[in-house]
């Protein structure tokens, strides 16, 4: 019989049948765990029920290439599977070395020729084994089982019985399968399918990993049951009163009673309601005065308990549920949260862990959370899926607004078009719709969700539109998102939402506006942050964010080739590195590193586009248009909290990077999104020459930031130059310079030192002083930096051409004069031709008695054809020994800065030349430093060179690794690293970008323009 029903199913082919979604499951139901002690009940530890028994740990497991290969009959007592592996659940079955990981972002990783349909040569299938008991608790009673996240499609069987199929990746399937078990050990048979038509819906831009991947339960259900229950809270006009209404849905209740009770957050009854005549549908309504609202700054969380008791009285379940008391509404084409207008400052966060592939611990997510926490993200996106349920918990009790999206994409079909076959063919409205509904009812309720979304780039259509109809009806309290259809005002949709729209967009008037993604954070990125928000969604209402893709590099932990052991230990190279496409799959059937996008490295590491972001999303906002008399104004950023119930705020006079004064900042009763005027007492300030001062203030949080981020944390701070200038750099004439002028070399010989110049290059070629040569290479323009991936795809397309790269391999030395000026000063006078970019460098050398080097350049890209783009870079580099390794800086940091990213205070800094290597992964352009006043180089002895700005600020930085072996590395751990350390000191450096990845380039006020620019700084020997 069971060779024949196995016959009939997989002739059938559900996995390849988009009406066929799942076949003997139970109704999806929201999420929450049934308790018979009132006390484990008030705990929700999910450990101390006897209601449910967890399967997840070592199972059996099989993996064939094809279903063709699979065991067909292994769900039978007599397969022998002795000789199977093992495998943990949950598990994506690629990372336990089944398989290959894939990544892709557009194109899917099987042909779409003839959707529904999958290549059944390869279609790889997980055949999966395990046995349990039923606990003597789950005794007459109903037994269910719910595997919370299978991918793609399977069929499960129960002691060799079948009992039912389903598809959906990222909702739970839930059977019940009391008929099948018997007393003591039960065998459980899944069979996984890697694609089922279902994955046509699921072309996100991620691993392509398979597997039972999220928990697998059993669920004790007694025959009176709560099957689910709704809990919607409405404020009432003035946002002050709030209207509890909890909708019930019993099984089989007679004769059985319903308690309903809700407890504030410190365990205080606000009310309880009996029901003596439970009905198969309780709709209970309750009025609560004025309670704790729920807001990400504020998460009140109360606590309801439902009890469900039989007619003798005896409790049957209890079941507890977290609640907040939130609104959500859109008015006059504003996003308001309890009636208040807010901004969401998000994040795209996909559900990665550089370790488990798709299976994120509970300590991962609190990770997560601490991070947005501590850096003014209060919103995030569940790109593209439902997360599991636990992460929103974790949001409704610490505070993040959520924009919960389905499991829907399908971006090779097309994106955003209205052609997009899966978007319009009718036959798949029902699969559209399916994952919609499981998401909303798996969880709706939770506070944490602000807005519903029906997918992600997957075009528009009818099948959209009735998804968008369905939640309409039947969650109507909450907004819905949709960003496939912003081309053609979607019916989809309640906002108007873009991705990667520039800085200046906003949609028109009648509905919010939204980022649903913008700001790639793909290597060194995320530039222009303020032009975004300062200069435009902060100033409109209409505007309700922005989400930055995305969250955290989705790098795979793997261990450091044995070839490349010799660098383990070195600059940036460990035992481990974070594998990205094409590390396991075929090379040319990937994406290759799109999936680090980051804005935290895959170990939870912070980019340093991370500090730019916590600034731009700071709460708190300072100005100062009357700074001269010592007063500043604050506005409060926050939408509900006054910035004196938890923040405290210090300042402090730095006089070039060092504190000579500061005190507090008093009176901080600033309302939410109310400005104030503060007078800061501020001592009055003896000026010294050649002295910079700075007015630095920061805020600071008197209580605990929610239990993860302790009192203490910095806010946000902020800096203001008060008076001051960097001191004027004159050269001594002091001593005597002796030349030695031949026809290749000019020799400048002084008391201490010894400089030479080679004619034919034109370039400063050795350093001497006090014995010791400074230089290991000579000092020579540069107009080119290692590729950034935001660089990467613009210059190949044509938009910044390589032949900057090459420029200065190939050069005429027009000119080279020499002057003595007075017997201790000599000017060198170098005129260099680049021909490839027809660009012309003035080049003066001014060199002192006491060793010290003035350096002026003059470049003229007048001349320059259009066509061939402009430099990225402006300046020179020089390289130094490598014991010179200690770098100090007076200027913006500590974190790397560039023209479009430099949020950063000014300061006195220092660290070491490794230490400010900045690991994308794939090596790239990093570490830069921005408004540089001077730069040092020493050795642990204190000697070396300092670098000082001249006409203007620096830019520049070091590194161990020349642009050539960053360009030729396609992980850290192939750098070839230099024996030199390698420094660039320039003018300008074209800014990181990040609008998109793949086409824009650094806004045109960050871009190097073809004109005539000139800049200078001091060579000076420390000893």
């Amino acid at each position: 019989m069971f060779t024949a029903l196995s016959s009939q199913i997989f002739a059938l082919e559900n996995w390849q049948d988009q009406q066929i979604i799942q076949i003997n499951t139970e109704a999806p139901q929201a999420t929450f765990t049934v308790y018979d002690n009132r006390d484990h009940a008030l705990e929700m530890n999910d450990q101390k029920t006897i209601n449910t028994k967890s399967l997840n740990g070592n199972w059996k497991f099989n993996w064939a290439k094809n279903p063709a290969e699979r065991p067909k009959d292994f769900f039978k007592s007599e397969f022998d599977s002795s000789k199977w592996t093992s495998i943990p659940v949950p598990s994506n079955w690629q990372i336990q070395g089944h398989g290959q990981p894939l990544y892709t972002n557009i194109k899917y990783p099987f042909s779409i020729k003839n959707p529904p349909h999958i290549d059944n040569n390869d279609n790889p299938v997980g055949s999966y084994l395990t046995q349990f008991t039923v606990p003597n608790s789950f005794k007459g009673k109903n037994t269910h089982i719910q595997f919370a996240g299978v991918n793609s499609a399977f069929y499960l069987w129960i002691n060799g019985q079948y009992v039912g199929y389903s598809q959906g990746s990222r909702t739970p399937a839930e059977f019940n399968i009391s008929k099948y078990l018997k007393a003591g050990n039960n065998t459980l048979a899944a069979e996984v399918y890697r694609w089922g038509d279902g994955a046509f819906l699921e072309d996100q831009d991620f691993w392509r990993l398979s597997g039972i991947f999220r928990d697998v339960t059993l669920k004790s259900i007694p025959t009176e049951h709560i099957e689910d229950f709704t809990i919607i809270t409405d404020l009432d006009q003035n946002y002050l009163n709030a209207e509890l209404e909890v909708k019930v849905d019993i099984k089989q209740p007679e004769g059985a009673s319903l308690d309903i009770e809700l407890l504030d957050q410190n365990g205080k009854a606000v009310f309880l309601k009996v029901t003596h005549q439970a009905s198969e549908t309780i709709k209970f309504k309750k009025t609560i005065k004025n309670p704790a609202k729920w807001t990400a700054e504020s998460p009140n969380l109360y606590k309801l308990l439902l009890t469900l008791k039989n007619k003798s009285g005896e409790v049957l379940q209890i079941i507890p549920q977290n609640i907040g008391f939130r609104e959500v509404e859109i008015k006059n084409g504003i996003f308001l949260v309890n009636g208040q207008k807010i901004k969401l400052k998000g994040v795209n966060r996909h559900e990665h862990s550089p370790d488990n592939g798709q299976i994120v611990s509970r300590s991962e997510m609190l990770r997560d959370i601490k991070l947005f926490k501590e850096n003014n993200i209060n919103a995030v996106r569940t790109s593209h899926y439902p997360n599991v349920p636990e992460f929103y918990d974790l949001c409704d009790q610490y505070g993040i607004y959520v924009i919960d999206e389905a499991n829907i994409e399908t971006h090779e079909f097309g994106a955003t078009s209205d052609k997009n076959i899966l978007a319009n063919d009718r036959t798949w409205e029902k699969a559209i719709i399916d994952r919609v509904n499981r998401m909303a009812e798996r969880d709706k309720n939770h506070p944490s969700i602000v807005i519903w979304s029906l997918g992600n780039e997957s075009g528009i259509g009818p099948n959209f539109v009735a998804a968008y109809d369905m939640l309409k009806a039947q969650y109507p309290h909450r907004p819905v998102h949709y960003e496939g259809g912003h081309k053609y005002k979607s019916p989809a949709s309640d906002f108007y939402s873009r991705m990667y729209a520039d800085e200046k967009w906003i949609g028109p008037k009648d509905r919010p506006s939204i980022l649903c993604e913008y700001s790639h954070a793909m290597g060194n990125s995320n530039g222009n942050l303020s032009e975004y928000w300062d200069d435009n969604i902060y100033k409109n209402d209409r505007y309700t964010g922005a989400f930055i893709w995305d969250w955290m590099d989705q790098g795979i932990r793997q261990k450091t080739p044995e070839k490349f052991a010799k660098n383990i230990g070195v600059g940036p190279v460990k035992e481990t590195f974070f594998a990205y496409g094409g590390w396991f799959e075929n090379p040319y059937s990937n994406d290759g590193n799109f999936c680090m996008n980051g804005l935290i490295d895959s170990d939870w590491n912070p980019h340093p586009g991370l500090f730019a972001v916590k600034s731009v999303y700071s709460n708190i906002k300072v100005t100062a248009p009357k700074l001269n008399t010592g007063e500043i104004e604050i506005l409060n950023r926050f939408d509900f909290t006054s910035l004196d119930k938890f923040v405290s705020a210090n300042w402090s006079i730095e006089e070039n990077g060092k504190v000579i004064s500061s005190g507090k900042v008093d009176d901080l009763s600033i309302a939410p999104h109310q400005t104030k005027k503060v007078k800061l007492s501020l001592p009055k300030i003896e000026r010294n020459a050649g002295s910079e001062y700075f007015l630095n203030i920061s805020f600071k949080s008197t209580k605990d930031y929610t239990e993860l981020v302790p009192a203490g944390h910095v806010l946000t701070s902020s800096q203001f130059k008060l008076f001051g200038q960097k001191p004027a750099l004159n050269l001594s004439n002091e001593g005597e310079i002796k030349l030695v002028d031949s026809a290749k070399s000019l020799t400048l010989k002084g008391t201490e030192f010894e400089i030479k110049f080679d004619k034919k290059s034109g370039q400063l070629t050795t350093y001497n002083y006090k014995g010791k040569n400074l230089l290991a290479d000579a000092l020579e323009i540069n107009f080119w930096r290692a590729f950034t991936d935001n660089d990467k795809i613009p210059t190949n397309s044509g938009k910044l051409k390589k032949v900057w790269r090459n420029a200065t391999q190939k050069y005429e030395v027009k000119h080279f004069k020499v002057q003595q000026k007075s017997p201790g000063l000599v000017h060198v006078e170098i005129t260099s031709f680049f021909p490839t970019v027809k660009t012309t460098v003035q080049s003066q050398y001014a060199i002192s008695g006491n060793g010290k080097i003035q350096v002026k350049n003059d470049f003229d890209f007048s001349q320059t054809n259009p066509k061939i783009g402009a430099p990225h870079r402006l300046g020179m580099t020089i390289a130094l020994p490598a014991e010179y390794d200690q770098i100090s800086w007076f200027g913006r940091g500590p974190n790397a800065t560039y023209s479009d990213r430099k949020l950063e205070h000014v300061g006195l800094y220092k660290s070491s030349v490794d230490e400010q290597w900045v690991d994308y992964s794939r090596p790239q352009e990093n570490g830069n430093k921005v408004d540089m006043r001077w730069m040092s180089l020493l050795n642990t002895k204190g000697h070396g060179l300092k670098f000082l700005a001249d006409q203007n600020f620096l830019s520049g930085g070091a590194k161990f690794y020349s642009t050539e072996a960053i360009e030729n590395a396609k992980y850290s751990f192939e750098l070839e690293r230099s024996p030199n350390v390698i420094v660039n000191l320039d003018h300008a450096q074209l800014g990181v970008g990040g609008n998109d990845s793949w086409g824009s380039i650094a806004l045109k006020p960050y871009q190097i323009k073809k004109q005539k620019y000139s800049y200078s700084f001091i060579i000076s020997p420390i000893q």
